[in-house]
């Protein structure tokens, strides 16, 4: 099976590598981008946190690597994957949507983080902790023309931890990914590789999340606060709050709680800094401080 590779993540780096010691299987291109890329929603330009440097793993490999520079939809694009003569294309870390014009001309596949269908669209995982869910997934599942809408191939469930955070929970999806991949793609063009249509009445779509979404700018109870700072802290930018011209990222909140009363906003308790939080306010373990004028737009 000859398999053309698309992916610019850690995470699609760490199964392409699963996937090429896989037998039967041939990577026969990748498609990658840089780490900071223009996209619809983002004109101005976006930063990939996740992002990797596929030209190694190519030339390790041996298969041809190729940089997006242009539209996805661009002929020469499109004459490079068929110089390539997949069987199928595999879409891992990728934040491009992938036009019809793909579709019609190879079976693609694509790994989601969410137990689809609920957490379409951006961010699953971000979302999901936001929203307090006890359990997150991974799905791999074959793309149509929708928005992570196509059949499903399988899917695994990840518990959420009370004590889990983003980087917890981003490290278990990879191991259960490259799980998935060595599994199920090797099979995919079997007769007995299921396919699952998705109910599409239990469907939820979530938008794409900006370094801005994490301002804390409203009131917010003791737990969703918690899921608030845990959802973007590292890798991510993190939850913050601005005042006086500085920005201050919370990275970790402690356990301890104060009864003292103060709206939503930072506070000293001798020498310990907290969040107000109306009625109850919370230590901040871990944070730093950052002029605002020194911060590029995109951060």
């Amino acid at each position: 099976m000859r398999i053309f590779f698309v992916g610019s993540t850690q995470l699609g780096h760490a199964c392409l590598r699963i996937l090429n010691d896989q037998p039967n299987v041939e990577i026969c291109g990748v498609l990658t981008a840089p780490s900071v890329f223009k996209i619809s929603y983002a004109p101005e330009g976006v930063k990939n946190i996740l992002h990797c440097d596929f030209a190694p793993l190519a030339k390790e490999i041996g298969c041809p690597l190729v940089n997006l520079d242009s539209k996805m939809t661009s002929a020469d694009l499109i004459n490079e994957i068929e110089s390539a003569k997949p069987d199928l294309v595999l879409v891992i870390g990728w934040h491009h949507m992938i036009p019809k014009s793909w579709l019609a001309r190879w079976p693609t596949f694509g790994v989601h983080a969410s137990l689809l269908p609920r957490y379409a669209g951006g961010a699953p995982l971000v979302w999901a902790i936001i929203e307090g869910q006890k359990k997150v997934g991974v799905t791999l599942f074959q793309l149509d023309d929708g928005v992570d809408s196509g059949p499903i191939v399988n899917q695994y469930a990840i518990g959420v931890r009370s004590n889990d955070d983003i980087a917890s929970i981003l490290a278990r999806v990879e191991v259960h990914t490259m799980q998935l991949i060595k599994e199920e793609v090797p099979h995919l063009l079997s007769a007995d590789s299921q396919r699952v249509p998705q109910n599409l009445a239990g469907r939820t779509i979530y938008p794409q999340r900006k370094p801005s979404d994490g301002q804390i700018d409203a009131p917010m109870s003791v737990r969703k606060i918690r899921n608030f700072v845990r959802a973007q802290t590292h890798p991510y930018p993190g939850a913050f709050l601005e005042k006086d011209g500085v920005r201050t990222t919370i990275w970790k909140l402690g356990r301890s709680k104060f009864t003292l009363k103060r709206k939503t906003g930072l506070y000293r308790h001798g020498k310990v800094l907290y969040l107000g939080l109306g009625r109850r306010s919370l230590e901040i373990v871990r944070y730093s401080h950052m002029p605002l004028n020194t911060m590029k737009e995109s951060e």
